[in-house]
């Protein structure tokens, strides 16, 4: 196999591997929220949920040195909620998380149709002083399955393009049973001296 392609092969398994354990985070996070019952008003519900989209989206914004995630994950079956719910869950990291990034990034993040900053914030003069709010990222509690079921959703596609992936990288390779290979360092060469 020529090294040019091997490399391509590397970036590609790298790339599918941290966005599969990105959902996979998300996706077991939601799991938790549901489970302990956060009150949705409150700053541990608002900050996992910040976690929750942050999470989700990584694969998306983060190239992590291999490029961001096809925009093929970002398209899905009309007859399901998934595109909702990725748009939902870009709104809410853009609301919380990146509008707490640098200036530049802030500036990416206006709302095109009205010209305004992703995340209000209200000041309200009160008692002879002000107080201010800041709009929370939210999300309905009822409505988290539908960010657990697209996070199981791209996991299976991620799965789908890494598996034969991954097979075409070890045909013809032996490895050593039980033993560890580093993406891009030892794998996907063969362990002819472990």
């Amino acid at each position: 196999m020529a090294p040019r392609k091997t490399e391509a092969q590397v970036t590609s398994l790298r790339r599918l591997i941290l966005a599969n354990f990105a959902f996979t985070q998300a996706g077991d996070s939601v799991r938790f929220l549901r489970a302990v019952a956060v009150d949705p008003l409150s700053g541990q519900y608002l900050t996992m949920l910040t976690g929750i989209c942050s999470g989700y989206m990584q694969p998306f914004i983060h190239d992590e040195g291999c490029g961001v995630l096809s925009s093929t994950y970002a398209h899905f079956p009309a007859d399901t909620e998934f595109a909702q719910t990725h748009e939902e869950l870009k709104t809410g990291w853009s609301r919380s998380v990146a509008s707490q990034a640098s200036a530049s990034a802030a500036k990416s993040l206006r709302d095109k149709n009205a010209g305004k900053d992703q995340r209000p914030i209200s000041l309200r003069l009160q008692n002879g002083g002000w107080n201010f709010k800041v709009a929370p990222v939210s999300w309905q509690s009822p409505n988290l399955h539908r960010i657990q079921q697209l996070c199981d959703y791209q996991r299976i596609r991620i799965r789908d393009e890494l598996n034969p992936l991954l097979a075409s990288m070890v045909k013809g390779k032996e490895y050593l049973p039980e033993a560890t290979y580093i993406l891009g360092e030892t794998f996907p060469d063969a362990a002819d001296d472990e």
